[in-house]
Protein backbone atom coordinates (compact mmCIF):
# COMPACT_ATOMS: atom_id res chain seq x y z
CA UNK A 1 0.00 0.00 0.00
CA UNK A 2 2.77 2.56 0.75
CA UNK A 3 4.26 1.98 -2.71
CA UNK A 4 0.91 2.69 -4.38
CA UNK A 5 0.43 5.85 -2.31
CA UNK A 6 3.98 6.98 -3.19
CA UNK A 7 3.33 6.35 -6.89
CA UNK A 8 0.08 8.30 -6.82
CA UNK A 9 1.78 11.18 -5.01
CA UNK A 10 4.55 11.25 -7.63
CA UNK A 11 1.95 11.41 -10.40
CA UNK A 12 0.16 14.27 -8.63
CA UNK A 13 3.49 16.07 -8.19
CA UNK A 14 4.35 15.55 -11.88
CA UNK A 15 1.02 17.00 -12.98
CA UNK A 16 1.41 19.98 -10.68
CA UNK A 17 4.98 20.62 -11.89
CA UNK A 18 3.84 20.53 -15.53
CA UNK A 19 1.42 23.36 -14.78
CA UNK A 20 3.46 25.36 -12.26
CA UNK A 21 6.89 25.21 -13.89
CA UNK A 22 6.34 26.12 -17.51
CA UNK A 23 9.44 27.18 -19.39
CA UNK A 24 9.45 30.68 -20.78
CA UNK A 25 12.16 31.95 -23.12
CA UNK A 26 14.31 34.71 -21.71
CA UNK A 27 14.69 38.03 -23.47
CA UNK A 28 17.09 38.01 -26.39
CA UNK A 29 16.19 34.51 -27.57
CA UNK A 30 13.84 33.66 -30.36
CA UNK A 31 10.51 32.16 -29.41
CA UNK A 32 9.36 28.78 -30.63
CA UNK A 33 6.91 28.88 -33.51
CA UNK A 34 5.08 25.69 -32.56
CA UNK A 35 4.59 23.54 -29.53
CA UNK A 36 7.43 21.58 -27.99
CA UNK A 37 5.71 18.30 -28.80
CA UNK A 38 5.70 18.89 -32.58
CA UNK A 39 9.36 19.91 -32.69
CA UNK A 40 8.98 22.81 -35.18
CA UNK A 41 11.31 25.71 -34.59
CA UNK A 42 12.12 29.05 -36.20
CA UNK A 43 15.90 28.58 -36.15
CA UNK A 44 17.76 25.63 -37.65
CA UNK A 45 19.29 23.20 -35.20
CA UNK A 46 22.88 23.89 -36.21
CA UNK A 47 22.81 27.39 -34.74
CA UNK A 48 20.48 26.76 -31.83
CA UNK A 49 22.78 25.07 -29.30
CA UNK A 50 26.02 26.93 -29.91
CA UNK A 51 26.38 28.30 -26.40
CA UNK A 52 26.53 26.37 -23.16
CA UNK A 53 23.82 26.79 -20.56
CA UNK A 54 20.62 27.18 -22.56
CA UNK A 55 17.48 25.91 -20.89
CA UNK A 56 15.91 22.96 -22.64
CA UNK A 57 13.08 25.05 -24.09
CA UNK A 58 15.57 27.52 -25.58
CA UNK A 59 18.04 24.98 -26.90
CA UNK A 60 16.36 23.91 -30.06
CA UNK A 61 18.19 20.71 -31.00
CA UNK A 62 17.80 17.13 -30.04
CA UNK A 63 20.50 16.02 -27.55
CA UNK A 64 21.91 13.48 -29.99
CA UNK A 65 22.78 16.21 -32.51
CA UNK A 66 25.54 17.88 -30.49
CA UNK A 67 28.85 16.18 -29.62
CA UNK A 68 28.90 17.68 -26.12
CA UNK A 69 25.48 16.31 -25.26
CA UNK A 70 26.36 12.93 -26.76
CA UNK A 71 29.48 12.78 -24.58
CA UNK A 72 27.50 13.58 -21.44
CA UNK A 73 24.81 11.04 -22.33
CA UNK A 74 27.46 8.37 -22.98
CA UNK A 75 29.13 9.06 -19.64
CA UNK A 76 25.79 8.85 -17.84
CA UNK A 77 24.93 5.59 -19.62
CA UNK A 78 28.25 3.94 -18.72
CA UNK A 79 27.97 5.11 -15.14
CA UNK A 80 24.40 3.84 -14.83
CA UNK A 81 25.32 0.42 -16.21
CA UNK A 82 28.36 0.18 -13.97
CA UNK A 83 26.56 1.03 -10.75
CA UNK A 84 23.52 -1.20 -11.29
CA UNK A 85 25.11 -4.31 -9.78
CA UNK A 86 26.74 -2.29 -7.03
CA UNK A 87 23.41 -0.69 -6.13
CA UNK A 88 21.63 -4.02 -5.90
CA UNK A 89 24.24 -6.24 -4.25
CA UNK A 90 26.72 -3.87 -2.64
CA UNK A 91 25.52 -4.26 0.93
CA UNK A 92 25.36 -8.07 0.84
CA UNK A 93 28.82 -8.26 -0.72
CA UNK A 94 30.21 -5.85 1.87
CA UNK A 95 28.82 -7.90 4.77
CA UNK A 96 30.07 -11.23 3.37
CA UNK A 97 33.54 -10.14 2.27
CA UNK A 98 34.56 -7.36 4.65
CA UNK A 99 32.10 -7.56 7.53
CA UNK A 100 31.12 -4.94 10.04
CA UNK A 101 32.95 -4.14 13.29
CA UNK A 102 31.46 -5.20 16.61
CA UNK A 103 31.73 -1.83 18.31
CA UNK A 104 28.97 -1.25 20.83
CA UNK A 105 25.55 -2.67 20.17
CA UNK A 106 25.09 -1.09 16.72
CA UNK A 107 22.82 -2.79 14.21
CA UNK A 108 23.76 -3.40 10.57
CA UNK A 109 21.42 -0.62 9.42
CA UNK A 110 23.16 1.88 11.70
CA UNK A 111 26.56 0.92 10.28
CA UNK A 112 25.35 1.44 6.73
CA UNK A 113 23.94 4.82 7.76
CA UNK A 114 27.33 5.80 9.18
CA UNK A 115 29.05 4.64 6.00
CA UNK A 116 26.57 6.60 3.84
CA UNK A 117 27.03 9.76 5.92
CA UNK A 118 30.82 9.45 5.65
CA UNK A 119 30.52 9.00 1.89
CA UNK A 120 28.38 12.11 1.63
CA UNK A 121 30.91 14.16 3.59
CA UNK A 122 33.71 12.93 1.31
CA UNK A 123 31.62 13.81 -1.75
CA UNK A 124 30.98 17.32 -0.44
CA UNK A 125 34.70 17.80 0.16
CA UNK A 126 35.69 16.50 -3.29
CA UNK A 127 33.03 18.64 -4.99
CA UNK A 128 34.22 21.76 -3.20
CA UNK A 129 37.82 21.00 -4.11
CA UNK A 130 36.87 20.53 -7.77
CA UNK A 131 34.80 23.73 -7.75
CA UNK A 132 37.74 25.75 -6.41
CA UNK A 133 40.48 24.27 -8.61
CA UNK A 134 38.73 23.66 -11.95
CA UNK A 135 37.16 26.17 -14.32
CA UNK A 136 33.89 24.26 -14.56
CA UNK A 137 32.12 27.10 -16.39
CA UNK A 138 34.05 26.04 -19.51
CA UNK A 139 32.21 23.17 -21.22
CA UNK A 140 35.30 21.21 -22.20
CA UNK A 141 36.66 21.30 -18.64
CA UNK A 142 33.28 20.27 -17.21
CA UNK A 143 32.99 17.28 -19.58
CA UNK A 144 36.57 16.18 -18.83
CA UNK A 145 35.95 16.48 -15.08
CA UNK A 146 32.75 14.44 -15.40
CA UNK A 147 34.56 11.79 -17.43
CA UNK A 148 37.45 11.70 -14.98
CA UNK A 149 35.20 11.35 -11.95
CA UNK A 150 33.30 8.55 -13.69
CA UNK A 151 36.40 6.56 -14.59
CA UNK A 152 38.15 6.96 -11.23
Amino acid sequence: MPIVVGGVLFLVLACWLMVAMTERPSSGHRVRSASLWKGKWRRPCATACTTWGHASAECQCHPTQTPRALTILAIAGVWGGFTEGLDRLGEAHFIQVIGLPRIGNLDTVVWFGIIAAGGMLLTIGASELARRRLALEQPSVAVKALLGSTLC
